[in-house]
């Protein structure tokens, strides 16, 4: 693995306000959606396991559980990460600015119309179907390969990028 050096600079004022508005963004769903539909799943979860307390357990007794766990695996993977990162955005004043070469692009496509992008740079890999891009500059469909281009990311964070520009952009 190639070593590049990586410069650490200001956040712009677009950059924070942005940041600020994804923040605000998750905050309001996270209220008005996440913790509704967890209490309600919890209770729904709750009922089910009581109906083996009162010794009458049916088919959905054992589903519930099994979905509620599956569906926590799910959000481990696909939702925990980006609440994971809020306190990062409350209090960000840095980033970090790599230079990196694509060594590899794949496109997936699914019946939905759905196209994900993974892209492998000497930094590691980026997949569109788990990783988040605040400002795209740069679409993963006018990438090529040994294309040169310049990731910005707040440190610390995980599957958030600030954005990928073309270098000399």
């Amino acid at each position: 693995m190639k070593t590049h050096s990586i410069i650490t600079t200001e956040l712009t004022s677009e950059e924070k306000r942005r940041m600020r508005g994804v923040f605000r963004a998750r905050i309001l769903v996270f209220l008005l959606l996440i913790l509704p539909l967890a209490g309600g799943l919890g209770f729904i979860v709750y009922q089910a396991v009581m109906s083996f307390v009162d010794g009458r357990p049916d088919f959905f007794s054992y589903a519930v559980p099994l979905a509620f766990a599956g569906l926590c695996f799910g959000a481990a993977r696909y939702i925990y990460p980006y609440y994971r990162n809020l306190a990062g955005y409350a209090g960000a004043e840095r980033k970090e600015i790599v230079e990196a070469t694509v060594e590899s692009i794949s496109r997936r496509s699914f019946r939905a119309g759905v196209v994900l992008f993974t892209l492998k740079t000497e930094h590691g890999v980026i997949d569109t179907g788990v990783d988040v891009v605040i400002f795209p500059d740069l679409g993963f469909g006018d990438m090529r390969e040994g294309m040169k281009i310049v990731i910005h990311r707040v440190p610390g964070m995980r599957n958030e990028l600030l954005r990928i520009s073309a270098k000399g952009k």
